[in-house]
């Protein structure tokens, strides 16, 4: 599940868009948790790598009554990741030039006309539409990982993905672990391996796919395979001996 943001002062304005947004994900067939950011001062002192994912999504009023406006928050965001979708949400399309100064990489612009409510949903379900097609290019060019469950569709950047198992005497169903999350889906392995072409990621075992990349240490001796961000896997010396095989052919410096 993907992590939505809106960052509004007004409250009606707010409202209105999670209401459409939530509506037009549901069209779409795109699962994202939407938080409704309401303590805009404190927001983005809570913004850190481990807590922003590239899937992530941010709607952000550029003209906040606040201690920060949507472009200084939008900037915080970018210290911390580059590739996460900023929406900039205006009725003064002069201060998005701001953003383009200050290289801040906007996915697209939300453009207020309270004479025009339709407008605004209309605009909602296309860029919601484009980011979708943009995470499925991703996610061909081994960037993303694509999960379907049922009509639904699920993206997840292969960076925050430590693994991926079979939820045990369901092979209908997987555990996903990534940094900073837990998610059972309903989806089989098999499905998802057939669309995963990137080297780091590990899926020769039946039950597991894992990411080399994300992998700190890796002991035989205590059967476990540890994280960089400190989450821990246990295998069998057999699966670990292929996972070190797998590293040692595909990466320089495979972790001990």
């Amino acid at each position: 599940m993907g992590n939505l943001y809106i960052v509004e002062d007004n409250f009606l304005h707010r409202e209105h868009l999670e209401t459409n947004i939530r509506q037009a994900l549901q069209e779409q067939h795109l699962d994202y948790k939407i938080t409704a950011v309401d303590n805009l001062n404190l927001f983005p002192k809570q913004l850190s790598n481990e807590n922003i994912n590239d899937t992530d999504i941010y709607f952000l009023d550029i003209e906040l009554n606040s201690l920060f406006n949507g472009i200084d928050i939008a900037s915080f965001i970018r210290k911390y990741n580059n590739k996460c979708f900023l929406i900039f949400v205006t009725s003064n399309t002069r201060m998005a030039l701001e953003a383009i100064n200050r290289q801040l990489n906007p996915f697209s612009y939300l453009i207020k006309d309270d004479n025009d409510i339709l407008s605004i949903d209309a605009q909602i379900k296309v860029i919601l539409k484009k980011i979708q097609h943009t995470l499925i290019a991703d996610s061909t060019a081994s960037e993303k990982i694509l999960i379907k469950s049922g009509q639904l569709l699920q993206f997840f950047a292969v960076a925050d993905v430590n693994f991926i198992e079979t939820v045990p005497n369901n092979r209908y169903s997987i555990f996903i672990k990534t940094k900073n999350d837990e998610i059972f889906i309903n989806a089989t392995l098999s499905s998802v391996k057939k669309n995963l072409t990137s080297p780091c990621l590990f899926k020769e075992l039946k039950a597991y796919i894992i990411n080399t990349s994300n992998i700190y240490e890796i002991s035989r001796s205590e059967s476990s395979i540890t994280f960089t961000n400190g989450d821990s896997l246990i295998l069998s010396p057999r699966m670990i001996d292929k996972l070190k095989y797998y590293i040692a052919q595909n990466q320089a410096s495979p972790p001990l």
